[in-house]
């Protein structure tokens, strides 16, 4: 039984050290974490007692997991509690190598009996632990080799994919070893299982990169789009004063004529149509921050095509810390939100507070409305048809914010609609 024991002692502190620094190396261990060595050693140490007392109690010839589902356990706590990155995500990546560290332990055990059969004892024991590890020393590799990209969050059902196939193939294997076929024919079926769950990783992995570019892609086409319009807001702007300039006489002639007639009614209306186009004609704004200029001036303009007030409170200096096509991202978003919510109601309105206060940015967006909109859209999905032209979507805003330690929030008050975004600039 001692040496049972050891070996099993010693197979579980090679795989929980090895699901552990796959963890490490893919995501990383959180930044406010003290001592991240003495939590890692404490979660591998609990992981190994947690196998040994399961096998110890309970062992038989037919436990298919092997001590696979203490160590799932410790890992998923683990990797929440310690390791970077969206839940997801990590506990996508535990369930893969579960399931494929019970496979191997049992690929590793049929292969045994079907090489040689009358392979018993401390050798068995010997050969069994060697073949698993350099298997899920394999695995691993695999997983590093073709690494998932995490910046952002993905759809549920991409995550679900990949959780699902190894998971029915290891169900399938479960099934499988207890029917009546031989155990080279069970071995080799493990095999193919084995192999086809590496196949499917690596081919999920490339549609999740792909996924994710076209992410940064579309982000990165809205920033260089902004900055064209931004230069001919300028041209626009630089055309407007000279046609103001050409007008004046004309302008001062007529407000000059309703002067003399008394039409002061009449006066106040013409200065206010006047006022209002040229301040919106020759709206530029100087924060400090290019990306940030570039964007008020194309919504402030999009908002005026549309008849919508768009009042603006710029604190400057305006201090940033983000990329200017993930802040192009977050302000495009929420502004585009806001102007076609607020195009909905009969006296629309929008308001927009950038400030820096203390060691953060301070995003306050605000636009009337009339419905409950958390209550009719929690989520805050985009209404258009063409969901993959139209927008980025609120998930990948939040998880831009949340990747700089920062926070967005959606509230109501006093028939307003909010969404407020903290990140910090230190």
């Amino acid at each position: 039984m001692m040496p049972f024991l050891f070996i099993i002692g010693l197979t579980s502190t090679v795989d929980i050290c090895i699901i552990i620094m796959l963890l490490i190396q893919l995501f990383g261990i959180k930044g406010e974490i003290k001592h991240p060595a003495l939590h890692t050693i404490l979660f591998a140490i609990t992981g190994i007692s947690l196998v040994m007392i399961e096998l110890y109690f309970i062992w038989n010839n037919y436990i298919y997991l092997h001590g696979v589902d203490m160590l799932f356990i410790v890992a998923v706590v683990y990797s929440i509690l310690i390791i970077r990155g969206n839940y997801f995500s990590k506990i996508t990546i535990v369930t893969v190598i579960s399931c494929s560290l019970a496979t191997i332990y049992n690929l590793s055990y049929y292969l045994c009996i079907s090489i040689s059969p009358s392979l018993e004892g401390m050798p068995y024991l010997v050969v069994n632990f060697i073949f698993t590890r350099l298997l899920l020393l394999l695995t691993a590799y695999i997983i590093l080799k073709f690494k998932i990209k995490t910046q952002y969050n993905l759809p549920f059902y991409y995550w679900f994919l990949l959780i699902l196939i190894p998971a029915l193939n290891f169900c399938a294997a479960f099934i499988l070893e207890n029917a009546d076929i031989t155990s080279n024919t069970f071995a080799s079926m493990l095999a193919i299982m084995l192999i086809i769950n590496g196949l499917l990783y690596v081919v999920f992995s490339k549609v999740i990169s792909d996924y994710e570019d076209k992410l940064l892609y579309l982000m990165d086409k809205q920033h260089l789009q902004l900055q064209i319009q931004s230069y001919v807001e300028t041209q626009n702007a630089y055309h407007a004063i000279n046609g103001f300039r050409h007008d004046l006489k004309n302008h001062m002639l007529t407000m000059r004529i309703m002067i003399e007639k008394l039409q002061f009614e009449e006066l106040d209306n013409y200065l206010s149509e006047l006022t209002s186009e040229i301040s919106m004609r020759i709206t530029q704004f100087k924060t400090g921050n290019t990306t940030i200029d570039a964007v008020l001036s194309s919504k402030v303009a999009l908002a005026h095509s549309q008849k919508i007030p768009l009042q603006t409170q710029i604190t400057s200096p305006i201090k940033v810390n983000m990329k200017d096509f993930e802040l192009c991202a977050v302000l495009s978003n929420l502004l585009d939100n806001a102007i076609e919510a607020s195009g909905k109601m009969k006296v629309p309105e929008v308001k927009v507070k950038i400030t820096s206060l203390g060691d953060c940015l301070i995003i306050l967006i605000s636009n009337k409305t009339n419905d409950d909109i958390l209550l009719n859209n929690p989520s805050l999905a985009t209404t258009k048809k063409d969901k993959v032209n139209h927008g980025l979507g609120i998930f990948v805003v939040k998880d831009i914010v949340k990747q700089y330690g920062g926070t967005l929030s959606f509230y109501m008050n006093n028939g307003y609609f909010h969404a407020n975004v903290v990140i910090p600039t230190d």
